[in-house]
Formats: C-alpha cells, structure tokens, sequence
C-alpha cells in the first residue's frame, strides 16, 4: 500500500539512508516539483532538454543602500504662503514683517521652518522650493535607508519580481549538511573582498541600472554597506538541443523569486543569468507570463556555474564509485523510482553513460508496463500529455535523471484523457476519487482479466465520474468525509 503524504506521491522508502530520508515532501519532491514548475512557465522547455538537475545554493548579499528621497506633504498653517512672499520680494525679514503683518518672532521662526526644508537658502528661494510651489505641496529630500537583495556574483540588485522569500535564504552556517552544491564553494565568497567590492561599486551606475528597484522618488544614492551574506537554495539543470547523446555544459541556474500579480503573490522559477544566448530560446514565457528582463552571464560568472556542475559530477562519480560498478549502482537508483509503477521487463530503457557512471536513464512507458498504482503516477501521466515527458531527479542523485516518455500512442490517449479529467474536476477531486478506486489495488490483472491500464481508462467515464461527484457532494452534506 501506498504511503499517502500531502505531497500525493508515495513517501521515501524505510530502507534508505541519509539526508534524503527527511519526511518532509517539500524537501523531498523539491527536484521534481521545481522541474515541473520550470517547465510549466518555459513552455519551450522540454522533458527531452533536460540531462542534470541539482539543487544548489546560490550567494545572496543582503546591502543597505543610503539615499536621497523625495518627499511630498501638504503645507501646515502659512508656511506656502510666507514661501510666495519669499519668493516675490525676498527674505528680509523687517520686509515680510510690514508686507504680512505677521509678528518679527513668528516671521524669523518660520524662515527657519523654510530653511529646515530646503526650499530657501542664503535668503534666496532653492530650487525644491521653487518646486514646492509650483505643485503646491512641501517637496522635501530626506535620507532614508533601504535594505535590499543583491546578486553576490553579478553585484546586481535584485529587482521586485526577482526577490528571493526571506523563508528560501539561509545562513552558510547552516549549510554544511546539504546534499548538492554550494555557488562557490563555502569558502569561495570571502566577506570582506566582497565588502570591498561593494563599497567600490560607481553609485551612479547603481542609480541607473536599479531605477525599478529603489523607491521611484529616489534622488541619489549616498553609500551601499554590506550587511550579511545568505544562500538561496535553487535549481540548476544542463540543457541540450535534442540530440540522443548526452552534452553536460552550459549549465543554468534558477531561483525561486517572489512577485505580485492580480491574483497576489506567487513565486516563479527564474534564471539568474543566461550561459549563452542560444540558451534564451528556452526562456519564453508561458501564455500570460511576464516577460522577463534575462542578462548574459560574463565569463567570469560563467566559470563559477562551471565549475560548480564539474564538482556536483565529480560528486556523483565518487557515490557511484564506492561500488565495484558505478553505472550499475546509477541505474539501481533509477530503476527502484521506476519500480513503484512499472514492470521494467516491459520498458524499453536506455542509460546515457557518463564516465564511470550512468548520468541518466531514459524510459519508454508502455501500457503494458504500468503495473502498480501510486500517487506520482499521476503526475507522471500529466508531464507526459503537457511536457512530451516526465522528468524526475533527487538531490542525492547528484545531478542524475530520470525521464520518462511514451511512443505508446495508448498511452498518450490515457495521459491526455487524464489532464483532461483534472482540468475539468480539479486534481483533489481525481486524487480523492482514484485514492478510493486504487489505493488498494494489487495491481496486475484483475478477475476480468483487464489491466491496470485498463481500469485507469475505465475510471475517467464520464458517467462515472459524475456518479463520484454526486456520492462525494452527499457525504459532503452529511459531514462526512
């Protein structure tokens, strides 16, 4: 029997061992669930284009940028009055004195008041106060102190709808136990050269270049500090053109970024630079998708992202290589993730070699070979009919992929008929009505002889799903669950 979790897939097996025996799905499912979700906003992206996925930490600086503001008020009491007399016949006191009748100790506290502001200086009217009466309101400047996300490598602030959630960063203390990799090594950043860095960075080019990221009544920027140094736990993958064979380079990395729509908030998988520019043919949005503002990596950046995939392989040989053979020891692990559903006597399976290891293990499904029913069977059927495939890594696979696709034309009409059943019921409506059709099912041939196929295929009738739907509103209004 399947062990059911929030997550909808089965949970880690009790064998394993480790740090990937957390039970916590976020964390475990978090590969597959950001591949999905990288695949669902880049359309373009295929199953097929990706051969590694590893989660990684990636340096996040934490500065708190000085600046100047604008500020706009109202006026209180005679203040933009006095202002226009100002600006008309001078500041002389003894002159306002006669001109307004204002007393001599009111008119000198209010000339301070004015000179407080900015908008008189030396006895003459400034330029801010010559503003303030034109829009008639007090325009001050006043030197306020935001504190902002900044790429570590790149030295660029990170805009609104690139933030990292304050939830996703953590310390480099806390770091040390994590599967996957650090960008760079943990001892690669050191904080004082980058305190040096910033402080040496031309703040009028950080004005320019973070127009859409300070405030809009920015004026200037009076000095950026360092403040401290996090880790965005992120998603890098190597992506390919297709072609059977594997090709480990250019290696993108993606962060989890905060933005608000109409809808609210929501994160989208963003990348932190491009590695190429052929590599932005893959970033068009999904429909409805905002555009996004993708700069090229420089050369330097690009040996750091590099570098880090050549350590996560590096990595993965030497797992692999505790056995006596590495690509069996591959293929053990990507062969138990296809055991929880299919008969692998019944798939066609196809390793991509990598060294003294196998990178990856291609799947062909047929249905035949679905044989056991679990929860990310499911999600399997879905990435094939909106993906052309499902891809399916782990962090303590290192990079390692699973991808499954199916040239079974009997199997595409079951994962179209599939997405189609959760489009129109919605997916906890499916989970809840498969869960009491299947989660005990043993599988195999039932006593008339039909498939597990066959009764995936049965289960999305019309008839019967409205039938479920009904039983289900009943129970619902009887509170029952």
């Amino acid at each position: 029997m399947a062990d059911k979790t929030n997550h909808g897939a089965q949970s880690p097996a009790p064998q394993q061992t480790g740090a990937h025996t957390q039970r916590d799905p976020k964390a475990y499912f978090f590969l597959c669930d950001a591949l999905r979700e990288l695949m669902r906003t880049y359309p373009k992206l295929e199953a097929r284009h990706i051969d590694f996925a590893a989660a990684v930490y990636y340096p996040i600086a934490l500065v708190d940028i000085t600046m100047e503001e604008r500020v706009f008020e109202n006026y209180e009491g005679i203040e933009r009055h006095l202002l226009q007399f100002v600006a008309d016949i001078g500041a002389d006191p003894a002159l306002l004195e006669a001109t307004t009748g204002l007393s001599s100790v009111y008119v000198r506290k209010l000339l301070d008041v004015l000179d407080s502001y900015g908008h008189i200086e030396n006895g003459r009217l400034t330029a801010l106060g010559r503003e303030s009466l034109q829009r008639g309101e007090k325009v001050t400047c006043v030197r306020v102190v935001q504190r902002l996300q900044m790429d570590a490598l790149t030295l660029r602030l990170l805009k609104v709808e690139e933030l990292i959630r304050e939830d996703d960063l953590r310390a480099g203390q806390e770091l040390g136990g994590q599967i996957g990799g650090i960008l760079p090594d943990i001892e690669g950043i050191s904080v004082d050269a980058l305190k040096r860095q910033i402080e040496a960075l031309d703040l009028t080019e950080v004005m320019e270049h973070g127009r859409t990221v300070l405030h809009a009544n920015t004026e200037s920027i009076q000095s950026i500090v360092f403040s401290e140094l996090r880790y965005a736990k992120c998603v890098m993958t190597a992506f390919r053109d297709g072609a059977e064979e594997p090709a480990y380079c250019k290696p993108t990395i993606f962060g989890r970024r905060l933005t608000v729509g109409r809808r609210g908030k929501k994160t989208v998988w963003m990348p932190f630079f491009l590695y190429s520019e052929k590599a932005a043919e893959f970033f068009s949005p999904a429909e409805g998708g905002a555009a996004q503002d993708l700069i090229a990596g420089t050369e330097a950046e690009r040996a750091q992202a590099d570098a880090l995939l050549a350590r996560i392989l590096e990595r993965q040989q030497t797992v692999h290589a505790r056995d006596e053979d590495g690509h069996a020891a591959a293929r053990e692990l990507y062969e138990k993730e296809l055991q929880r559903c299919f008969d692998l006597t019944k798939l066609w399976l196809k390793p991509l070699p990598y060294e003294e290891t196998d990178m990856g293990l291609i799947a062909d499904v047929w249905a035949d070979a679905i044989v056991r029913w679990q929860w990310n069977l499911v999600d399997v059927l879905l990435d094939i009919e909106r993906h052309g495939g499902s891809v399916i890594s782990y962090h303590w696979w290192y990079g390692g992929t699973l991808r499954l696709r199916a040239k079974d034309e009997r199997v595409r009409r079951l994962a179209a008929d599939v997405a189609r059943a959760v489009e129109a019921h919605g997916i906890s409506f499916m989970r809840d009505y498969w869960k009491k059709l299947f989660l005990n099912d043993a599988g195999g041939t039932d006593a008339d002889g039909r498939t597990l196929c066959d009764r995936l295929e049965a289960s999305l009738d019309d008839a019967r799903l409205d039938a479920y739907a009904k039983e289900r509103k009943a129970r619902e209004a009887r509170g029952e669950k």
